[in-house]
């Protein structure tokens, strides 16, 4: 997911900003059907929040990567795809 506007349903929004807020000003706010808890983690390209289901289809809870917007979104794509594919090998 990219940062941008934290109401789009999409899922992705685009990133303009270079910095990410701290945990306390992204809890309670919602990206597509997740709703943000907490921070979780925070690295190079962005930060890893705590998020669960907020649009009442089913209970989840999941780990939401929010990239910073000072990348080339091409890269950011790629490196993000190969990610997803390490992370979907794991049994967790």
């Amino acid at each position: 997911m990219f940062p941008g506007n934290p109401d789009d349903e999409s899922g992705a929004a685009e990133g303009t900003g270079s910095s990410i807020p701290q945990s306390p000003e992204m809890a309670g706010q919602r990206f597509g059907a997740y709703r943000i808890a907490r921070e979780i983690g925070r690295g190079g390209m962005g930060a890893v929040y705590l998020a669960t289901r907020a649009d009442d289809q089913f209970n989840q809870r999941v780990a939401l990567k929010i990239l910073r917007g000072a990348f080339n979104p091409h890269d950011v794509l790629r490196r993000f795809k190969h990610e997803r594919q390490i992370l979907a090998t794991l049994s967790h």
